[in-house]
């Protein structure tokens, strides 16, 4: 069996050990046990495999022999390293713990490894290595996770970047690629590939992956007469004339011990050197000795007699008007190599980044040298190889180059070492300055397949117009593409095939199915799909991006219904649905008929009151699809109970995620802030088994509890024409006009009627023809009635909120139901 294996290269602990069941990736092995990890603290292996950061052996599939090996790096001494391991909360979940989530949703944001579509106030790509893989649903706009360090050259003396992208789950259907915002097609040479998956995979053609030598950061690549300075050699003794002729500079030395000393390094190979001399030269007329120096190259030294003549090519010292004067001071350069630099990862190809910032007049030969290792920085093989390109120019503007690199021997580790082999002119009307920008080492992986993967883009593109140093900050993001999502028909009750959509209810349906791999039988897909259909486009549309590995399943498909006003709960077979909106019929009448018993009854009762509440007004944030930013809505309420389109004192603050809407946001802020108006009364009772299907979001009436007025309800026993004979007493005020409503046998709530007429134990109205009377020796109670007297202050109606059996009774939760929440509908 696979297994999984974390921990700390210090050995402080023993190693914690995890069994891997089932197909599985690199990556997902890894969270298994470690929900946020820094790359920089964090080496992965797979067997003795380096899985780095960004490779694409993070999106291995692991065999059943393989181990995944988690090393935490550890400084010091360690208080509670066991604080590192946290669960990963993968949404999948028993009966039970499905029932305890969707009784306690949990809308809010998510966690600290933040997608930058989230991040609206600075949106830019960014590797989230180990973070969840993006969830994209509808149309936000995109910035898609970098699965790499983009890879940066120069062609044609402008830098070009390649960068690879994670852009979601699933398939994203035609979007608009853009950098900033700017369409990408503006950007001349740009080239760009959506990949999209086919049967659980995602291919990209010729696949490579690059990694920058962080050592590398703009070194100048000094000449032959440029390294640093050696011994110093002070020729003085028997020093005759000597002579300057173009670039060649022939010295006459006495044999001493100093000259020998020079000799010796010649003969060592050290051949570069800075000459200190004396020339005679006229100023104003007077002839002066001066003390001038210049560099080059001893190209032969030799003795004859007790005399060395030195040839010096390629000098570029002043000359004299009439002769030299000793001491001649020879330094001796240094070998002017930079390096060596190891790779950091395995590679078969180099890209060298060389630029000439002040332009190039002259030809600049440079050499790279690779060396074999056996290990990451690890001891040279012995097998090298030495690669030389020359630049030739003659121009005053700066200069990009890119020299790439191909050792013989493949996909290894490597370091190399740079270098240029001739001497730096050292004239500013000849510039010759080369800088090593930066290295990359890549690897080329051909048609690399990722499994569970989703849709990957790539980008080939000019980072500006003009290069610099400063590297790639593109911001490349995806608009107006849709998800692919299922959705589902209900006359025929299928699920359709995935088409765009920005519909939650799709939404709900592809993340359940897709994402978290969940039965679609458990969800009552037709409540679900009536909903969405009966609303208009501005009200059922969500566009978001989740990121936060602990959101279950459950509170995913929280948010996606919030936007919608919608609400899920357990009825104990299937996970049904209703909506927050108006509803024009009662689904019940409860009365002191429907009460359990007072020895088993619990009841409560609670009114608030915005006034005195926490607060007086709402502000609803959702996101400006124009400009991608956030934007608010505000509602509050004024001392004489009005609304107002105005902050408030103290707002209550609603995140709408997922909305981008303003018809939709203005519609939650109105049904917000008329909530915080009109629903005051909330309770809670007990009553009969009878009641235990009764469904949430349903409305009732019910008379146990009202705010004022008279009110009466129980059971018909009787019925005589349009005369019900009733158990309860009533007392009708003379003068007062009253409504009745009664249940049929479906227990549909018939009504209102006016009462006509009225006695101790009947009334009277217009029509009871649907009541139905107690069954044979009391197995069925007869039809409920409700009387309760036409007033427009009194709300007689309540919302089911919660319902939970209790023994052979049910207790059900209500608050207030009152249609003038519902006017902005």
């Amino acid at each position: 069996m696979a297994k999984l294996i974390v921990q700390d290269q210090l050995k402080l602990r023993a190693p914690e050990v995890y069994p891997i069941t089932g197909s599985m990736r690199v990556i997902d092995a890894v969270k298994l046990k470690l929900e946020k990890m820094n790359p920089s603290k964090v080496t992965i292996h797979l067997n003795d495999k380096l899985v780095p950061p960004y490779s694409p052996l993070m999106f291995e599939l692991i065999g059943d022999k393989d181990s995944v090996t988690v090393t935490h790096e550890v400084k010091g001494f360690v208080k509670n390293f066991g604080n590192f391991l946290t669960p990963f909360v993968t949404g999948m979940f028993d009966e039970i713990g499905k029932i305890f989530e969707f009784l306690t949703p949990d809308i809010g944001g998510t966690g600290e490894e933040t997608s930058p579509n989230n991040n609206y106030s600075s949106q830019t790509n960014t590797a989230r290595a180990y973070s969840q893989r993006p969830l994209v649903v509808g149309s936000p706009v995109i910035f898609p996770d970098l699965i790499g360090q983009a890879i940066e050259y120069y062609q044609s003396n402008v830098k070009q970047s390649e960068q690879y992208f994670e852009v979601c789950t699933g398939v994203l259907d035609s979007p608009t690629i853009q950098a900033g915002n700017t369409n990408i097609a503006k950007f001349g040479t740009a080239a760009t590939a959506l990949y999209h998956p086919s049967s659980g995979v995602t291919t990209i053609p010729d696949y490579r992956i690059g990694q920058k030598v962080d050592e590398v950061d703009g070194q100048i690549i000094k000449g032959t007469n440029e390294g640093e300075d050696g011994a110093t050699h002070s020729c003085l003794a028997g020093a005759t004339p000597s002579a300057y002729s173009g670039t060649t500079f022939t010295v006459y030395l006495s044999q001493d011990s100093e000259s020998d000393a020079l000799k010796a390094i010649f003969d060592a190979g050290i051949v570069n050197t800075e000459l200190r001399y004396s020339i005679y030269q006229t100023v104003e007329g007077t002839l002066l000795l001066r003390r001038v120096s210049g560099t080059g190259r001893i190209d032969s030294m030799t003795l004859s007699g007790t005399e060395y003549t030195v040839n010096i090519i390629n000098f570029n010292g002043e000359k004299s008007e009439t002769d030299y004067d000793p001491p001649f001071v020879f330094t001796a350069k240094l070998d002017n190599t930079i390096g060596p630099f190891s790779c950091p990862i395995e590679c078969e190809k180099l890209f060298f980044n060389i630029k000439f910032d002040r332009g190039l007049k002259k030809s600049v030969p440079i050499s790279v040298t690779t060396y074999e290792l056996d290990s990451k920085g690890g001891t040279r093989t012995g097998v090298e190889q030495t690669f030389s390109v020359i630049y030739d120019d003659d121009t005053v503007d700066a200069v990009y180059q890119t020299f790439t690199v191909s050792p013989t021997a493949g996909r290894t580790w490597y370091e190399f070492e740079v270098k240029r082999t001739n001497e730096a002119s050292q004239d500013t009307e000849k510039p010759d300055i080369p800088t090593l920008e930066a290295v990359y080492c890549i690897q080329e992986l051909g048609d690399y397949d990722f499994p569970d993967g989703g849709t990957m883009l790539s980008v080939k593109m000019p980072t500006t117009q003009i290069p610099t140093g400063s590297g790639v900050d593109n911001k490349i993001n995806l608009i107006n593409g849709q998800i692919m999502m299922p959705s589902y028909d209900k006359a025929t009750q299928t699920i359709l095939a995935d088409a765009p959509s920005r519909n939650f209810a799709d939404a709900a349906l592809f993340v359940w199915r897709d994402f978290y791999g969940q039965d679609v039988s458990i969800l009552n897909l037709d409540e679900l799909y009536t909903i969405a259909d009966s609303l208009p486009e501005d009200l059922k549309m969500f566009d978001y991006t989740f990121d936060d590995t602990s959101n279950g399943v459950g509170t995913v498909m929280d948010i996606i219904l919030n936007v919608a006003r919608v609400y899920k709960y357990w009825d104990g077979q299937q996970i049904r649905f209703w909506r927050d909106e108006a509803v024009a019929f009662n689904s019940a009448l409860l009365s002191r008929a429907d009460l359990a018993a007072e020895s088993d009854r619990s009841y409560s009762i609670s009114r608030s009151s915005f006034v005195s509440g926490e607060y007086d007004s709402v502000q609803i944030e959702y996101i400006d699809r124009d400009i991608n930013k956030k934007a608010y809505i505000y509602r509050s309420i004024d001392g004489t109970g009005t609304i107002q389109n105005v902050a408030g004192a103290n707002a209550k603050q609603v995140v709408l995620s997922g909305c981008q809407n303003l018809v939709n946001a203005t519609n939650r802020a109105e049904l917000e802030i008329r909530k915080m108006l009109y629903q005051r009364w909330t309770l809670s009772d007990t009553f009969i088994d009878a009641h235990r299907f009764l469904e949430r979001g349903a409305v009732v009436m019910y008379n146990e509890v009202y705010e004022g007025g008279d009110a009466w309800g129980g059971e018909i026993l009787a019925v005589s024409g349009g005369t019900a004979t009733v158990r309860e007493e009533l007392n009708l005020q003379g003068g007062t006009t009253y409504q009745v409503y009664y249940t049929n046998a479906l227990g549909e709530a018939i009504g209102p009627q006016t009462v006509t007429a009225s006695t101790a134990n009947s009334f009277t109205c217009g029509d009871l023809s649907q009541v139905y009377l107690e069954g044979f020796e009391g197995g069925a109670m007869g039809s409920r009635y409700y009387i309760t007297e036409v007033n427009g202050t009194i709300n007689r109606r309540w919302r089911v909120m919660e319902r939970e059996t209790a023994g052979y009774d049910v207790q059900i939760s209500m608050i207030g139901y009152d249609g003038r929440i519902y006017e902005a509908d």
